[in-house]
């Protein structure tokens, strides 16, 4: 198969699949592919382990919308820390 073949079957087997978690993991799969072929080409790679672990547990965790914050809360959060500034609303 050639490349374009390759891409476009990936494609359609993705546009197939619905389970959100076999997503992100394919997501994360293919992420970790690309950054190993062009390891020059992402900052992933300047990072400790520590930061890259950080970083996969906040996506990790992001997935789970009891972890998620409005954007209207975060405004008045933000507001309340902060002031109440108009480039904030």
């Amino acid at each position: 198969m050639s490349v374009l073949e390759l891409k476009g079957g990936i494609m359609e087997l993705i546009s197939r699949l619905d389970d959100e978690q076999a997503l992100a993991n394919l997501y994360k799969y293919a992420a970790k592919a690309v950054n190993e072929t062009a390891p020059d080409a992402d900052w992933w790679n300047e990072l400790s382990a520590e930061q890259q672990k950080e970083l996969a547990l906040a996506v990790d965790e992001s997935y789970d919308e009891a972890n998620l914050v409005s954007h209207e809360k975060a405004v008045e959060s933000s507001q309340l820390k902060f002031g109440n500034s108009s480039h904030l609303a």
